[in-house]
């Protein structure tokens, strides 16, 4: 929190209890709802995560609002993420099961040794100068939000579909 109410170290656990979260209810999603066994999470969190940094770094020059820093940031992280899984999706989309986990397993491996080897991504030793954007406060409402968004899903008509 921003009024130093929680330790610095304190308040970095609870940011990353809050982003695996997120990423354990996109699971529950994929795995509970769908029944599908995809476990290309990783990399697509990867992707999110180095898309948004990098856009992170970017925007710190043009002295944004807080908020509208890390808003923009994360959609950006979204988007990257989304075209990263739609070019996965197209030739994943008609497999099932056993197939599905085997190519979407590959795809996390091959994100890794891309983000390992671009010079964008700062290669093996990652990017630096990253703004410090998403306190405590950020994060626990923006894991609301989304975990308010999955439960609508999840309850909806097309959700019950699924």
């Amino acid at each position: 929190m921003q009024g130093g109410i929680i330790r610095p170290y304190y308040e970095g656990i609870l940011v990353f209890i809050c982003i695996n979260i997120i990423v354990a209810t996109s699971l529950n999603l994929t795995l509970g709802f769908l029944g599908q066994l995809a476990l290309g999470h990783g990399g697509f969190m990867a992707t999110g995560a180095y898309g948004a940094a990098i856009v992170s770094i970017y925007l710190k020059e043009f002295q944004l609002p807080e908020i509208v820093h890390l808003l923009l940031a994360l959609l950006a992280g979204g988007i990257f993420s989304a075209f990263v899984g739609y070019l996965i999706g197209l030739p994943a989309l008609r497999l099932r099961g056993d197939y599905l986990a085997i190519i979407t397993l590959g795809f996390g491996e091959i994100i890794r040794v891309v983000i390992t080897n671009l010079g964008i991504t700062g290669g093996a030793q990652g990017l630096t100068g990253i703004p410090k954007i998403a306190d405590f406060t950020n994060t626990y409402w923006i894991t609301i939000v989304v975990l308010a968004i999955l439960f609508s899903i999840t309850n909806s008509r097309q959700g019950r579909a699924i």
